[in-house]
């Protein structure tokens, strides 16, 4: 018997749903005094509705989002725990789209996975998976550092997983420290590589994607990191991202904003960034380089920035 089905007998089934945000499972529901007879009139009255085979919500209409956590969580069964993208929206993480609900099942059982109009469901065996559950109060999740991770290993793209890591600290929901510390208890996670590297950029500033792109390109060409990173604001929103070499004095503005006259404004800059090249050790330089330019020119500014950044 499961877990959420041993404590449904303790209850009548009213409880059960109440406690469980509107949502049962067939076995709770057997379990708690009513009748598989009730049980199909409901389903067949449309007073509710079976979101996935086995589990319903206590009404007809569209299933909240909170519904759709329990359903998956119910689903997966024993010791199931929801993770990933769902379980950061649960703990309030801003601008990010759920399009499949991640659960972390315990290594030695299987879940199948489900694809319905209303959700879909990917379970993942995870060894060890009680180091990282917690309840919220009654839901079991993966806590903010391993939900997190796994947002990032299983991630569409790569860019998508850096995504997920910078965000997750942008907004604090969890902090550099604490998911280097979880990382090692999952030796091996999908991207373990590529997680720690981006920890140590969000680490060293960066939490914006303009900010990974440039120390990528820096490690790409083999250039030195910049030891500052800042993002700022200009009037009227225009982004743009400060690298600096403090030991050099040398700023490099990366500017995503392009002028009227664009071919003219990507001469211009890399230009300045010649005679930057000329000008290096007289005093504190300012490099303005475009991202059309790291795009299109990618060589050429590598190039140039190796001869005034290296010795």
């Amino acid at each position: 018997m499961s877990e959420p089905a041993r404590e449904a007998k303790q209850l009548c089934w009213p409880d059960v749903v109440a406690r469980q945000d509107g949502v049962l499972t067939r076995r709770q529901a057997l379990a708690t005094g009513m009748s598989r007879a009730e049980w199909e009139w409901k389903l067949v009255s449309k007073r509710w509705q079976l979101v996935c085979d086995g589990v319903a919500v206590a009404h007809s209409g569209e299933p909240s989002p909170l519904q759709l956590r329990w359903v998956v969580v119910l689903k997966a069964g024993p010791g199931a725990a929801l993770t990933g993208d769902a379980a950061l929206v649960h703990f309030g993480a801003k601008r990010l789209q759920v399009s499949q609900h991640d659960v972390a099942i315990p290594a030695a059982r299987r879940a199948r996975p489900v694809q319905g109009p209303l959700l879909t469901m990917v379970p993942h065996r995870i060894e060890k998976l009680e180091l990282w559950t917690a309840g919220h109060p009654h839901l079991r999740l993966v806590h903010k550092h391993g939900a997190t991770l796994h947002a990032a290993a299983w991630a569409a793209t790569d860019e998508q997983a850096e995504h997920r890591l910078t965000l997750a600290v942008q907004q604090r929901l969890t902090a550099v420290t604490s998911l280097r510390l979880t990382l090692a208890d999952m030796p091996r996670l999908p991207r373990h590589a590529l997680i720690a590297a981006v920890l140590d950029d969000v680490e060293l500033g960066a939490t914006a994607q303009s900010e990974l792109e440039f120390l990528r390109f820096c490690r790409r060409h083999g250039l030195p990191l910049p030891d500052q990173l800042q993002l700022k604001v200009r009037a009227g929103g225009t982004r743009y991202l400060d690298a600096r070499w403090s030991w050099l004095r040398i700023t490099v503005e990366i500017d995503g904003v392009h002028h009227m006259w664009v071919e003219q404004w990507n001469a211009d800059t890399l230009r300045t960034l010649e005679l930057a090249v000329a000008a290096r050790g007289t005093g504190e330089q300012l490099i303005r380089v475009t991202r059309t330019m790291l795009r299109h020119h990618e060589d050429r500014v590598a190039t140039l920035l190796r001869q005034l950044l290296v010795p």
